[in-house]
């Protein structure tokens, strides 16, 4: 029965609290085959002004938007193009990556690209996996695409992957691939 003990600023909520336990449990699980119900995670709280390093008090620092909420957003903007409430959900320097190599750094720039390929589209199926990536957490999304390419033909059943990596709990860069046979617009 392995136990993990965390000891942390208090302050954090509970749903913090339960993201930071669930994370420690499915990281150890990567490197020891144990069922999660045989970890235990201890978190053990103290006031700020006990904690002090280089003999000053340190400060408790704020955990990140949990990347699944933010991407909820991100996919509601995106659906509506809103690009106001986009820009809140992505970092100064986000990039969005197309089937094909051509990548892109504003969202009207990606939502033009797409109406030239797909100029409608639904994602169906959605299932999302969340890992740790070099800047932050990387958010896996596998779904089905069904649409309507841009010489009229109808399309179903394709395949897709989107990668999103965040850095401060904003969006850094968005991955998309899908199996949808046709080549992709030059830009």
């Amino acid at each position: 029965m392995p136990i993990i003990k965390v000891h942390l600023f208090k302050g954090h909520s509970r749903g913090v609290k339960t993201r930071l336990a669930n994370m420690l449990t499915d990281a150890f699980r990567m490197v020891i085959p144990t069922s999660p119900n045989a970890i235990t995670v201890l978190l053990e709280e103290f006031d700020r002004e006990n904690y002090m390093r280089g003999g000053a008090i340190r400060r408790r620092q704020d955990a990140y938007a949990d990347p699944v909420t933010v991407l909820s957003a991100y996919i509601k903007a995106f659906q509506s193009s809103d690009f106001d409430a986009l820009k809140d959900c992505l970092t100064d320097d986000f990039t969005f990556t197309m089937p094909g190599g051509a990548v892109f750094g504003e969202m009207s720039e990606v939502l033009e690209w797409l109406g030239t390929l797909m100029p409608s589209f639904k994602v169906s199926d959605r299932v999302s996996e969340t890992a740790f990536g070099a800047r932050g957490p990387v958010v896996y999304v596998r779904g089905v695409l069904a649409g309507k390419r841009s010489d009229g033909a109808q399309f179903e059943n394709t395949r897709m992957i989107t990668r999103y990596e965040f850095a401060g709990g904003k969006i850094a860069s968005v991955g998309f691939w899908y199996d949808l046979p046709s080549p992709a617009p030059e830009t």
